[in-house]
């Protein structure tokens, strides 16, 4: 045994129990509390001669993971004043779960003070027995009890990762516009004086009006901004709704019923600062609660709010991010001749910026703009109500539901023989099992047997083909356009929820790409299919 660095006459220890309960061991073992870790110090102590309490330093629901504790500060300044010389611990995992940390603790501070330390579970006593911090079991124990607080991190997120898969609201607040639930844990219900709120922020939203726009007309009604409605304005200056406030409201889709969680957290269970994990991390659950705004009008308001990304010289635009050139494909800007009294055109602006040395010169006066997209909207909603009227047509055809009605009969009538089929072929393969037939009229039997199923299925193939010919035509979707058939101006409303792109040609043609030209032509080809049958 090497010689002590404590010396030998010194009987008289001034003492400093440790104690320490984190949140987690609280609720998972009742072995540990802080009464039965004083209980065990204490009648430790009581054996050692000349030995007094000179104080109890205590840590209850903190981490062992780091040393910014109260009672272990506290512990640590009587070291350096040498107040006591003797330090006493239930076990070393009181003491700490950082093993650098605790390693430092044990082999550097202690000794440098000549602090007497003792783990009473573990059974070290640097006094007694100074080798004892050398024991494998300490060193060992010391990286169990750090790999322990990363464990339960990973249960506790595997924990909380169910839950926001299972659409459970985690934050301690409720997003503005909705309150928790008292008779559900974790569910969101609507607060009807803070959804009027949101409804007018998407109202000025869904007209037009910008992020810092929107801002100043609740500022100038006196609307309360969301602290002060919620009375967590505590330091009594007044607060103001500002852009991004109001960015966040309108790009939350909590407001459909969905609930976006997940985005952010820990790069270890040591280092608390949060970072923004990549979206495919999100955890997104839909009609999770009651939605205060309708999903329909939410994705049209992002596509609003998307086409508003750009600022213009001259203002926005309620043709923004629609009017591209044909060739370069670039968006076109605003431009004022003198000549062009109370109007504008809108140039390629590869053209215009570059005077006519790049592309070609694609522009078109505002005003005949406005007239041929208008003009344009107006024959689709003709072209819609008829394409309409004559799925409608096809769809009543009595003749085409008999034909459904007998085909659905058929294939029915083929699954059930094809069902008795299968049965027979297994009840020939037991029969041959059992020998009760030979190998020869088993293959005959069986290759029969093979020969139906095989056409049976082919019948199901050929009916199930013809099925969809005698199946009703969608036009479902004809409907979410047709909203807008009594449009007599145009706003960016309408614009965006019709149109993806406006081709400038020149001052009197555009091409026009609607967002349903797939769902148009698909629908004319199954209508002129089923004319033809």
């Amino acid at each position: 045994m090497r010689k002590s660095k404590y010396a030998r006459k010194e009987k008289r220890w001034r003492s400093g129990p440790y104690h320490r309960l984190s949140k987690e061991d609280n609720l998972n073992n009742e072995s540990i509390s802080i009464l039965n870790q004083r209980k065990i110090t204490t009648n430790h102590l009581k054996q050692i001669d000349d030995c007094e309490i000179y104080k109890e330093y205590v840590d209850d629901g903190y981490s062992g993971t780091n040393f910014n504790r109260p009672g272990i500060v506290e512990l640590l300044d009587d070291i350096h004043n040498r107040n006591i010389n003797l330090v006493i611990v239930k076990d070393i995992s009181r003491l700490g779960r950082n093993y650098i940390e605790t390693g430092q603790l044990l082999e550097k501070v202690f000794p440098l003070y000549q602090i007497r330390f003792i783990s009473v579970d573990d059974e070290v006593d640097s006094y007694l027995d100074p080798d004892s911090y050398d024991k494998l079991l300490v060193r060992i124990k010391n990286i169990i009890n750090e790999n322990y607080p990363k464990d339960l991190s990973i249960k506790i997120r595997s924990s909380v990762i169910i839950k926001k898969i299972c659409g459970e609201y985690l934050c301690s607040v409720a997003p503005f516009g909705y309150e928790k639930d008292p008779n559900k844990k974790n569910h969101l219900i609507i607060n009807d004086a803070e959804a009027e709120i949101i409804r007018k922020i998407f109202d000025l939203a869904e007209a037009g009006y910008g992020f810092s726009k929107i801002a100043s007309i609740l500022n100038e009604l006196g609307i309360k901004s969301p602290k002060e409605f919620r009375n967590k304005n505590k330091n009594g200056i007044h607060t103001y709704w500002d852009s991004k406030y109001i960015s966040k409201i309108l790009k939350n889709r909590v407001y459909c019923g969905d609930l976006v969680q997940n985005k952010y957290g820990n790069k270890s269970y040591k280092i608390k600062k949060q970072i923004r994990k990549d979206i495919e991390n999100w955890i997104i659950v839909k009609n999770t609660h009651e939605a205060i705004i309708d999903r329909e009008r939410f994705n049209r308001i992002q596509e609003i709010i998307k086409s508003r990304k750009k600022t213009y010289k001259y203002g926005k635009s309620m043709y923004s991010n629609l009017l591209k050139c044909p060739d370069c494909n670039r968006a076109l800007i605003k431009t004022f001749y003198v000549k062009c009294e109370n109007d504008f055109y809108y140039n390629c602006q590869l053209y215009y910026r570059n005077k006519g040395k790049l592309c070609s010169e694609h522009r078109i006066l505002s005003k005949k703009l406005y007239f041929l997209v208008l003009n344009a909207i107006k024959t689709q909603f003709n072209l819609l109500l008829e394409l309409r009227t004559k799925a409608e047509e096809i769809n009543n055809d009595l003749k085409l539901k008999q034909n459904l009605e007998k085909i659905n009969y058929k294939i029915n009538s083929n699954i059930n023989a094809l069902s008795i089929q299968k049965k027979k072929k297994k009840e020939n393969y037991n029969l041959w099992r059992l020998g009760e037939k030979d190998d020869l009229e088993y293959e005959k039997t069986n290759k029969t047997i093979e020969d139906e199923i095989k056409q049976i299925e082919n019948d199901i193939e050929l009916l199930t083909n013809s099925l969809n010919d005698c199946q009703a035509i969608n036009i479902d979707w004809v409907e979410e356009y047709l909203k807008f058939k009594d449009i007599k101006e145009l706003d960016s409303n309408v614009l965006h929820s019709l149109i993806d792109t406006i081709y400038v040609i020149d001052n009197n043609h555009i091409k026009i790409c609607f967002k349903y030209d797939d769902m148009f032509k698909k629908t004319v080809d199954m209508v002129n299919h089923k004319v033809k049958l």
